[in-house]
C-alpha cells in the first residue's frame, strides 16, 4: 500500500513539474514576442516619421503615393516576423528547457532587401535559423527567400558575433569591426531563468525593459 502511494505521489509530482515547465516555456515565449512586437511597432513609427507621410496627407489626395510610402514602412517589419520565427523553432528544438542561453538577432544590411536576418542561438553549441536570398547551390543570389536551419561550425558570423559581444561587454571596439555597426542587432540573454533584452543599433546598446 505504501510503495502504490509513493508512487502515485511520484506521478502527481512528475506532472506538477511537466505543467510548471510548459507554463514557464510560454511565459517566456510570450515575453520574446513582446519584445519583436514592440520593436516592430517603434520601427514602424520611426519610418512614417522620417518618410514625412503625415506631412503629405495633409497636402497631398494622392492615396496611391500615401499607401506606397505606408507599405513600405510596414515592409521593414518583415525582420521582425522572422526573428520571432527564429527564435521560437530554436527555442523548440533545445533540449535543454531551463538552461542559459543567448540568442543574437540581427538584419543584414541592404537597403534594397529588407527581409534577410539571421538569428543565433548559443548555448554550449550554436544553432542558426537564417533568411536568405543566396542559394549556395549555384553560387547566386536570386529572388527566392530561402530559410535554412543549421549548427554553426564554421563561424561564418564570427566578425558579426565578436561586434555584439565587444560592445555588450563595453570593451573598445576593433577597428575592422567598426563596419558592422550598419547592422541592426537584437539581443536576448537567459540568465538564471530571468530574461534580459538588448538592442545595438548604431553602435549604442540599449537594455529594453519588459
Amino acid at each position: 500500500m505504501l510503495n502504490i502511494q509513493k508512487r502515485n505521489n511520484y506521478h502527481y509530482l512528475t506532472i506538477f513539474f511537466i505543467l510548471f515547465c510548459m507554463q514557464s516555456c510560454y511565459a517566456q515565449n510570450d515575453k520574446i514576442k513582446t519584445f519583436f512586437e514592440a520593436e516592430k511597432s517603434r520601427n514602424y513609427q520611426d519610418c512614417i516619421k522620417q518618410s514625412g507621410v503625415n506631412a503629405i496627407k495633409q497636402i497631398n489626395e494622392n492615396q496611391e503615393v500615401i499607401k506606397l510610402m505606408t507599405n513600405g514602412c510596414k515592409s521593414r517589419g518583415t525582420i521582425f516576423d522572422n526573428f520571432i520565427d527564429g527564435a521560437m523553432t530554436l527555442l523548440s528544438s533545445s533540449k535543454d528547457k531551463g538552461g542559459d542561453f543567448i540568442i543574437f538577432n540581427w538584419k543584414v544590411y541592404s537597403p534594397y532587401i529588407p527581409a534577410p536576418t539571421v538569428t543565433m542561438f548559443q548555448t554550449d553549441k550554436v544553432n542558426v535559423v537564417e533568411f536568405t536570398y543566396y542559394d549556395e547551390e549555384n553560387n547566386k543570389y536570386d529572388s527566392i527567400l530561402r530559410r535554412k536551419i543549421y549548427e554553426e561550425k564554421e563561424e561564418k558570423f564570427k566578425s558579426e558575433f565578436l561586434y555584439i559581444k565587444t560592445n555588450l561587454s563595453g570593451e573598445i571596439l576593433e577597428e575592422n569591426l567598426s563596419r558592422y555597426s550598419r547592422n541592426d542587432y537584437y539581443i536576448i540573454k537567459r540568465i538564471g531563468g530571468k530574461l534580459f533584452f538588448y538592442t545595438l543599433i548604431n553602435g549604442n546598446v540599449k537594455q529594453v525593459q519588459q
